[in-house]
């Protein structure tokens, strides 16, 4: 094939697709009219509160600083505690009842 007929082909399909794109574009928009319920997305409720939530910033951060104490107590916490947990008050008050007698 020259160079020309190349350029000829290239061309036609290009105007094929740009064709067919255009009547997709046609058949979508005849489908659906402006009061046509399936053209608007919807969200469920949860989906809508967590979107809602996350444009939050203040929310966001409030979050993070709740979830950081929460891991910070949960694995360093035991390192501050000021007395054993074995000699407290409240664990010898519950072995008293506990035992008969």
């Amino acid at each position: 094939m020259s160079e020309m007929e190349k350029n000829t082909v290239e061309d036609a399909v290009v105007e094929q697709i740009t064709e067919e794109s255009a009547t997709e574009s046609k058949k979508t928009k005849s489908e659906y009219s402006l009061n046509d319920d399936r053209r608007v997305k919807t969200l469920s409720p949860g989906a809508m509160v967590a979107k809602r939530f996350f444009r939050n910033r203040i929310a966001v951060l409030g979050m993070l600083v709740l979830l950081a104490m929460f891991l910070f107590f949960l694995f360093l916490g035991e390192c501050f505690l000021l007395m054993e947990r074995t000699n407290s008050s409240i664990v010898r008050m519950c072995r008293a009842r506990s035992m008969p007698g």
